[in-house]
């Protein structure tokens, strides 16, 4: 009987554990960098839009903002994930960015997601 408790309660224990990414399938992509850096379960917010800061885009993308980071393009949005224009929710995410030479002036990086699962 005493086995049989210890089962319940580690069954009971294995289940009440959160799930610490989504079920999202994250294909490879070429962030066109020589140099990257792992962000490891970060939260930031997720939005489909075509700004980024005060410059317009002709076309819409997926876009992380994080403290301590330039907004990242993900290059790698599962087709799962769906947001209309304009729209952000919250996230938690890990991934691989590319790392920008000191003399490039830029306003994004780019975001390889290994990782991510929205935040109620």
């Amino acid at each position: 009987m005493r086995k049989f408790t210890i089962l319940i309660f580690c069954i009971c224990l294995l289940s009440c554990q959160k799930e610490e990414t989504s079920n999202h399938n994250f294909m490879p992509c070429n962030l066109e960098s020589n140099k990257t850096e792992f962000l490891d379960k970060r939260d930031g917010t997720l939005s489909y839009t075509n700004k980024i800061g005060s410059n317009q885009r002709t076309s819409f993308s997926y876009i992380i903002h994080t403290e301590g980071q330039l907004p990242l393009e993900v290059c790698n949005i599962p087709s799962t994930v769906k947001l209309n224009e304009n729209e952000s929710k919250n996230i938690s995410f890990s991934g691989n960015i590319a790392i920008m030479p000191d003399e490039v002036d830029a306003i994004s990086t780019k975001i390889e997601l290994t990782g991510m699962k929205f935040i109620e």
